[in-house]
C-alpha cells in the first residue's frame, strides 16, 4: 500500500512539473541549483539539496519551477513545484512538495539573464 501511495504521490508530482514546461511559459528556461527548506509536515522541518528548473530567466522577473530534493537527514526524495523571484543569479521560491506533502521555501543558483546589453561601438 505505501508503493501505491509514493507512487501516486511521485506522479502527481511529475505531472505538475511538466504541465508548467509544455505551456508557453517555458520561453527561457533555466536549470536550478539549490537548498530546500520544507516544514508543516507531520515528521517536522527537513532541509533538502534541489536540481529543478525555472520557466523565466529574466532578472526581477517572477517564474514557476520545479526541483527534484534531496533531504539528506531524513534519506527522503521530493518531488515540488513553486513559484519565484528571480534575481542576479539566483531564485527565491514558494513552493509545495507533493511526495513530502508539505509546503515548501528555496533559495536557488541560476544562469540568469542580467539584461546588460553591450553599449554600441562610437561612430
Amino acid at each position: 500500500m505505501a508503493d501505491h501511495q509514493m507512487k501516486t504521490k511521485l506522479f502527481a508530482g511529475v505531472s505538475a512539473i511538466s504541465l508548467l514546461c509544455g505551456s508557453a511559459v517555458c520561453a527561457e528556461p533555466a536549470l536550478t541549483l539549490g537548498g530546500v527548506f520544507s516544514f508543516g509536515r507531520d515528521q517536522g522541518s527537513d532541509f533538502g539539496v534541489a536540481v529543478g528548473f525555472i520557466t523565466n530567466n529574466q532578472a526581477d522577473k517572477v517564474t514557476f519551477g520545479g526541483a527534484a530534493t534531496y533531504y539528506p537527514v531524513s534519506g527522503d526524495f521530493g518531488t515540488d513545484v513553486f513559484a519565484g523571484w528571480v534575481f542576479d543569479n539566483g531564485v527565491l521560491g514558494a513552493g509545495y512538495d507533493f511526495s513530502q506533502r508539505a509546503p515548501t521555501v528555496s533559495l536557488s543558483y541560476a544562469n540568469v539573464d542580467q539584461g546588460h546589453t553591450a553599449s554600441p561601438p562610437p561612430p
